[in-house]
């Protein structure tokens, strides 16, 4: 199993700030969510542009127009289940392990709320062309309609592999396809976002403490 954490977006909403490196409690997010994994002797890999934390972990340095790209671009070192989580995510503990410890079988699975995806699963068995041909889909049409809201991203995968048209979020969820997850875990998007997750779960105690790996 590989684990990669995807940090490439561009953080438009935020002045320039790069959100994986805000403070959440004592640590930062990306950095919170690599003591999870190394914790649980997984070793992730950083998929970025350009080094954000001082680890000595393995690094891709891609970006891509659409996440989508970006993660076709690691293609040649998928192992056989591949998991994508999202440096701007703050996971619990028990979100992460449903994700990492989930029965891969199919060859897409994703995780999240009915509004936002908080990582995915590629299992390639004997399924490797038909999962690069779900991502060429997205970016070919991202290509064709770059003005669309959404388009590339991870809900018009999701659509895609379930067969639904390109829209987000999506209104279908093949248990299949698709494991929910009920807690604090959340997708900061906005500085908004970002204060009032500190406000609602870090201030009050609920956000769980992480071992931290040795650095």
């Amino acid at each position: 199993m590989n684990v990669f954490i995807l940090a490439a977006g561009k953080a438009a909403r935020f002045d320039g700030i790069v959100k994986q490196l805000l403070p959440i409690g004592e640590t930062t997010i990306i950095e919170r969510t690599i003591d999870q994994l190394l914790s649980r002797g997984i070793q992730p890999t950083i998929v970025c542009p350009e080094l954000i934390v001082n680890r000595p972990l393995p690094y891709i340095r891609q970006r891509g127009h659409w996440i989508t790209e970006t993660v076709l671009k690691t293609r040649k070192v998928w192992n056989l289940v591949s998991i994508f989580l999202l440096g701007d995510v703050i996971y619990s503990n028990e979100a992460l392990e449903k994700i990492l410890y989930y029965d891969h079988i199919e060859p897409f699975h994703f995780f999240g709320t009915v509004n936002e995806i908080f990582g995915f699963s590629l299992t390639r068995h004997q399924n490797q062309g038909l999962i690069e041909t779900a991502f060429r889909t997205i970016i070919t049409h991202a290509e064709r309609n770059p003005d669309l809201p959404g388009i590339g991203k991870l809900w018009a995968l999701y659509n895609c592999v379930d067969r639904r048209p390109f829209l987000r979020p999506a209104t279908h969820f093949d248990k299949r396809l698709f494991t929910f997850i009920h807690d604090y875990t959340t997708d900061i998007d906005t500085p908004e976002q970002y204060a009032a997750f500190l406000v609602r779960v870090v201030e009050p105690g609920i956000l769980e403490p992480v071992e931290v790996a040795s650095r």
